[in-house]
């Protein structure tokens, strides 16, 4: 099954998944080299798996002999993250499985909005909308060709008294989101006012409607941010958490007088956290997930977040100086993976071969 390095150097991971034949899944190694992982099978196929301690540190976590007994499927994982302002072209691995794949597409967060409005102290902000999440099944690609996709760069942090950006849309196989085979939209960008008496209202996250995909999640929503008293007074709400694999993202709370809130959960709970700063999601492995959205910030920027890779919107941000903030949204991505199908390990059992 050996592929030539220069097909699969984009992929980061490979990704052994072993199972119970109630089809519980009792481990799951990741490989960081697709020569690992072939020295892997290979051991696997002949029988010698058992007794080869090296081999058997390769994935991690390690593989241990007790778990002979179950069924294996061995997969490629590649994440896209390199951003470009146009279409971008991505390699498809020779020994891509149409029958047998997934393409996950992760939106862009949308930048949290910025007011200083010096003394008079009445700034109202909101945080940017987290980005949608879409997966299909089944891709169709020619092995060995190449597919288009769109990944754009993060939404960039506002200027001094202006709203949030827009996060970027993602798809891939296509020149246009709606022309796509995955794609998913971003999280709206964050307003602004300053003012006694007022409200802005809180940002969409990505709305799962407008994406392309079999399961489609919507991004988390900002909070509304309200000021009602007089000087002084501020109010910034957190950005909304990306949506993911397991769900919509969560939106942050909504904002009073002298009041902020952190940002939204991302996926659901599983991905990044939104209490404060928008952290990093790591449901695909330990750097690739959905992120939760950035702290909305009062007085400074020293209290203000942006978004959490990836997707996750920034928050809010309400400054007594002349700055603007560091709450930008965070960029989306492309998850790619597919059954290795020349492994022909699908439903493999160890003991069948004499382990």
């Amino acid at each position: 099954m050996p592929v030539h390095r220069r097909e699969w150097r984009d992929l980061t991971r490979f990704r052994g998944v072993a199972r119970s034949n109630d089809g519980c899944v009792i481990w799951q190694g990741w490989f960081d080299d697709r020569d690992d992982c072939d020295a892997f099978i290979f051991a696997m196929a002949r029988g010698s798996l058992r007794w080869e301690r090296k081999l058997q540190r390769l994935p991690t976590p390690e593989w241990r002999p007790d778990f002979a007994d179950l069924s294996y499927e061995f997969f490629g994982t590649s994440f896209i993250t390199s951003t470009s302002s146009t279409n971008q072209s991505d390699s498809v691995p020779s020994d891509w499985n149409n029958g047998n794949n997934w393409i996950d597409a992760v939106a862009g967060g949308g930048s949290g909005g910025n007011q200083y409005s010096g003394s008079n102290q009445q700034q109202v902000v909101v945080g940017g909308g987290g980005g949608a999440w879409s997966r299909t099944n089944n891709v169709a690609l020619t092995p060995g060709g190449t597919a288009t996709f769109f990944l754009p760069p993060a939404a960039g942090a506002p200027t001094i008294n202006s709203g949030g950006s827009t996060g970027g849309d993602v798809w891939y196989n296509g020149a246009t989101l709606a022309a796509s085979s995955v794609g998913a939209k971003g999280g709206a960008g964050g307003g602004h006012n300053f003012g006694t008496g007022i409200t802005v209202g809180g940002s969409p996250g990505g709305a799962s409607a407008s994406g392309v995909g079999g399961v489609k999640y919507s991004g988390g929503a900002s909070g509304s941010a309200t000021n009602t008293s007089a000087l002084p007074s501020v109010s910034a709400s957190g950005g909304g958490g990306a949506a993911g694999l397991h769900g919509v993202g969560g939106a942050s709370r909504s904002t009073g007088n002298n009041d902020s809130s952190g940002g939204g959960v991302g996926d659901a709970g599983f991905g990044g956290s939104g209490g404060g700063t928008g952290n990093n999601g790591s449901e695909y492995d330990s750097t690739h997930g959905c992120g939760g959205g950035g702290l909305g910030g009062l007085t400074s920027q020293s209290n203000v977040a942006p978004g959490g890779l990836y997707g996750g919107g920034g928050g809010g941000c309400a400054t007594n100086v002349a700055l603007a903030g560091p709450n930008a949204g965070a960029q989306g991505m492309i998850v790619k993976n597919y059954l290795l199908a020349a492994s022909g390990l699908t439903g493999f059992n160890m003991p069948m071969l004499g382990l």
